[in-house]
Order: C-alpha cells, then structure tokens, then sequence
C-alpha cells in the first residue's frame, strides 16, 4: 500500500516573479521515498530559534493547485551484507525508485503528492483542506519563504491571529483577526521538528526551529490546518518548514541570505523521510 506524504507550496506574492516554495516543491511532485532510516540530531536536544524579529513572513499561492511533475532520482543504495553475505542495504532517505512505482515490491511505500496554495486569507486553507479530502495523506508539510532568513526552519507553533503587513493576493489585508473564532491561541505543530532539524544539519544543511511562523498567510495555513486536523480527528503529523530566498531573487534583495533550489529540494526530501521514520515508529 502507497501512503501519500503530501506538500504544499506558494506562487509568487509581493511583485516576485518566483516563489521558491514552490518551485522545491513541485520538483518533488510524485517522488517515492522507498524506506526512511535514523538520522542524527542534537544531543542536547536544543535548536536556535530562528525568525524575523517583526514576525511577518508574506506567502503565495495559486488556486489553480496546478503542478509540474519531477524527476524521480536513482535510488541511492550503501553496500551492506548480512553473514550470509545477503545485500541487506537501505535506499537513502528520500530516495525511491526509478519511476516506476515499484516500491518495497510494489506493495508498501511513500508518494509525495503536491498542491499549490493562494496567497489568499481564507482561500488558502479550502484549497488545503479539499487536498487533503482528496490525497488523504498520512502527513503534511507545507513550505514557505521567508526572506531574510538564512537557513531551512521548521515550525513550532501556528498562532490564532492574521496580522497582516502586506495585501495578499486578493487585496486583503486583515488587522489582528482570529484566523479561527473561538479556537485557541495557538496549535503546536506535529512534525518531529527537531529530528528534521538534526537530519539536515547531518546532511550539512542549516537548519533551525523556529518559534514564529509570522502572521501573514504562512502563519495563518499552519496554525488553520492544525486546528482543522485536531477538529476531524485526523491525528497525522503536520507543520510547516521556511525556506529562504534563491539566489535569483537575492539579485533583487541585496544583502539577503539565499540557498540555491537544490539545497531546498533535498532538505525537503530529507524532512519527509524524518516524518515517515517518526511515523513508522507509531
């Protein structure tokens, strides 16, 4: 059985020509992960916080939820045999199989599925929800950038306000409202963070966890889709990773931290394979 781990990414918001959400994201549309191994992390068990000091981080999407499909990888493979001289290796984290679906033997892995969201108040969290009506994924990670910050950061906490410093992409730009009436102040966010954190600070990414997630649209998606998941009952991980600038959009923002897209789409493949390891151990 294939279980979809699913992504979601932004389109260009604030007179950008690109949003590197999405464009990470979508290079990972339909990739397999064939088996999810350990990785390290931090002994002491405590990240940097990283963040914008004004907490407000503009995010995009596109309703259109339309995606480009990737390139599935060589499945990486370290040569490894039992006593009986047996080929016991494991594909590496986030690597899967040649494209074709056979994965574990066609019977068992892990599809990433992908949509793209509006830079919408509102909008954003129903083209989430029907996704995950729709993929019934056994996680969800969504991305989204934050200029300014010069490494991958994950999540901790959604809080219940949209605080906008910017118009979204409808022209709305709401000033200290609830993202849900009546729920709580904040959700905290179900993804192994400071495991993803330690995988990819092992694969020599720099990585952070974050306390704030701002309160434009990015904020009000993690925080929405928490409260949505806690509601439904779907007790699945879930949570949202900030990725910084790329180069080319460095050009535009002089003296701003860039990572190049590579970079990203690897420690996306790593995070989902964190997520599935922490899943399987469920």
């Amino acid at each position: 059985m294939v279980k979809n781990i699913l992504l979601t990414g932004f389109d260009p918001f604030g007179g950008e020509e690109a949003n590197p959400s999405w464009e990470a994201v979508r290079a990972l549309d339909g990739r397999y992960l064939a088996m999810a191994v350990s990785s390290g992390g931090d002994p002491a068990g405590e990240y940097a916080a990283g963040g914008d000091p004004a907490g407000e981080y503009p995010a995009g999407g596109d309703p259109a939820r339309e995606s480009a499909h990737g390139r599935d990888p060589r499945q990486e493979r370290a040569l490894k045999r039992d006593p009986e001289g047996r080929d016991v290796s494991e594909a590496t984290p986030a690597m899967g199989d040649l494209g074709q679906g056979e994965v574990e033997g066609g019977k068992n892995g892990w599809q990433i599925v992908v949509r793209q969201l509006p830079t919408v108040f509102g909008r954003s969290l129903e083209v989430l929800k029907q996704a995950i009506e729709e993929e019934k994924p056994a996680a969800v990670i969504c991305v989204g950038q934050a200029g300014g910050r010069p490494d991958i950061t994950v999540e901790r906490i959604g809080i219940n306000v949209d605080d906008a410093r910017i118009p979204d992409n409808a022209e709305q730009q709401p000033v200290d409202v609830p993202v849900v009436r009546g729920g709580p102040a904040a959700c905290w966010a179900t993804l192994p963070i400071k495991g993803i954190v330690g995988a990819l600070r092992t694969a020599g990414i720099p990585a952070s966890v974050s306390n704030s997630a701002g309160t434009f649209v990015c904020n009000h998606v993690l925080y929405g889709l928490l409260h949505y998941l806690a509601q439904e009952g779907h007790l699945i991980p879930a949570g949202f990773i900030h990725i910084p600038y790329l180069p080319e959009q460095g050009c535009k923002n002089p003296g701003q931290p860039t990572m190049c897209q590579a970079t990203v789409v690897r420690a996306l493949e790593l995070a989902a394979a964190e997520t599935v390891r922490a899943v399987r151990q469920i």
